[in-house]
């Protein structure tokens, strides 16, 4: 058996074990992280003989009381409720404000503002109820209306670039460490060379993708203070501020050593040393961990979910981000050095290689992914039916691309490379043969990379998006 075969053997019974783990696990709650009215006394459309005296609403998940409001109107549009809005019975996820005890017979609306603690989203919404007469035909035919946002644009551009500079940099690091294990070991001064300069680009590729990932964090705080209406420093003070400070300063952190390695590596060209990039691998890592603290996931305020999700967003930035590295720092150096026969060697070594790598993160995430999933919604025809669900297709359309440019290069290139390496004779023919591998495979990688970074802008969609139950939560 070769060691490929040993090392597959391994991750299918690595999946299977995870997979007979999570299958045990008790059953998962759900989640919504856009807060949304689960109820509410008095109840929409409610008509009452005496008049309420107070207001209470029930969100999804718990809100911050002082960036949230209820407010009630009458038919003229004045407020008429209390100014003492607070959590009923500290619980941070339902606000009552009272009103006056002289509250007039007429139809009075209720409009709420609130601000999700988990992910820092903000949500409004409209209802109606009446007092001492019935609710006017024409509210009932629109009570079924919302102004409940689906999705904020501002927010999912600032978090698109965020997205892609953590996925950069886990990616590169991750395959750094993976791909150039074997042609590491060889004692070869062609290759020590190859993969000093590689080293080199690497870096560079590196510094890109941290001041990315700062400016889009700066980016992502300066939309939250515009979406609460308050400065920079309030948004920091809230829950959602509080984990991007924590982010930021990971970010700037990563940001820094990346800098001051690349200084190292751009003044005395040498390899990277294995600690400095699994240091930095474990910061990206902590920096994908916070996206995780303000997703789907982390609203139900348990463990499970949370974890699936990190996991989840570990195995794609891998994915997504290897073959970011290889379109965009591997493979144009090797087609700029024009040495067929040696170019030809390195591919015939690094797709096997990386795609052992992505059958273990395929695997994974095809377990992590439908669990996921079930946490956030397990009503497979409302998910569907929903927007959430729909932008879910597409990322999966997405990944099948993906995984049909994987499959081709396994086959079509890899075998091609190989054929051109097992010719005993005809130098001329070789190298015609390896400058095609060399540019099939960096055609096919850059193609597969932007389909990468489509499938980074669906899932940044997807993490801002409401979902299933708060998009039909009239129904």
């Amino acid at each position: 058996m070769t060691v490929n075969h040993k090392i597959k053997l391994k991750i299918i019974f690595s999946i299977l074990i995870v997979s007979v783990i999570l299958f045990t696990l008790p059953e998962v709650p759900k989640s919504y992280a856009h807060a949304f009215i689960t109820k509410s006394d008095p109840a929409s459309l409610q008509s009452l003989s005496t008049p309420p005296t107070k207001v209470d609403v029930d969100f999804s998940d718990p809100v911050d009381i002082k960036y949230s409001q209820i407010r009630v109107l009458d038919s003229d549009g004045k407020e008429v409720q209390e100014n003492d809005q607070h959590y009923i019975n500290n619980d941070q996820s339902a606000l009552s404000v009272s009103l006056p005890p002289d509250l007039k017979n007429g139809v009075y609306t209720v409009a709420t503002k609130v601000l999700d603690q988990t992910d820092g989203h903000v949500t409004e919404k409209a209802f109606v109820f009446a007092v001492g007469q019935q609710i006017p035909q024409n509210l009932e035919n629109t009570s079924s209306s919302t102004n409940y946002q689906i999705i904020s644009i501002p927010e999912a551009i600032a978090r698109f670039p965020s997205l892609a500079g953590q996925i950069m940099i886990s990616g590169a690091l991750a395959s750094t460490l993976w791909l150039w294990g074997p042609i590491s070991r060889v004692s070869h001064n062609r290759t020590l060379e190859l993969k000093t300069k590689i080293d080199k680009m690497t870096m560079r590729w590196l510094v890109i993708g941290s001041v990315i990932l700062v400016a889009s964090d700066v980016a992502m705080i300066v939309v939250q203070a515009y979406s609460i209406n308050a400065g920079i420093l309030d948004a920091i003070s809230t829950k959602f501020g509080n984990m991007w400070a924590i982010r930021m300063i990971l970010s700037l952190s990563l940001l820094g050593l990346i800098f001051t390695v690349y200084q190292k590596v751009r003044k005395s060209p040498m390899l990277l040393p294995k600690p400095y990039i699994v240091t930095l691998l474990g910061i990206s890592f902590a920096v994908l961990a916070t996206t995780s603290l303000i997703s789907h996931g982390a609203a139900t305020g348990k463990i499970t979910p949370l974890l699936l999700d990190f996991v989840h967003n570990v195995f794609a930035s891998l994915w997504i981000g290897g073959v970011m590295y290889l379109a965009f720092v591997v493979l144009p150096y090797l087609k700029k050095n024009g040495e067929s026969l040696f170019n030809a060697s390195v591919i015939s070594t690094f797709i096997p290689r990386f795609s052992i790598l992505v059958s273990a993160i395929l695997g994974a995430a095809a377990i992590t992914g439908p669990f996921l999933l079930y946490a956030i919604e397990d009503n497979t025809a409302l998910t569907l039916a929903s927007f959430y669900g729909k932008v879910l297709i597409i990322k999966l359309l997405l990944v099948a691309v993906m995984i049909a440019f994987g499959a081709y290069n396994q086959t079509i290139v890899y075998k091609n490379a190989n054929k051109a390496l097992s010719i005993a004779s005809g130098t001329s023919t070789i190298s015609a043969n390896n400058n095609h591998s060399t540019n099939k495979f960096g055609s096919t990688m850059k193609i597969e990379a932007f389909i990468g970074i489509v499938l980074i802008a669906s899932i940044a969609v997807l993490v801002d998006s409401g979902l299933p139950s708060s998009e039909f939560q009239n129904q």
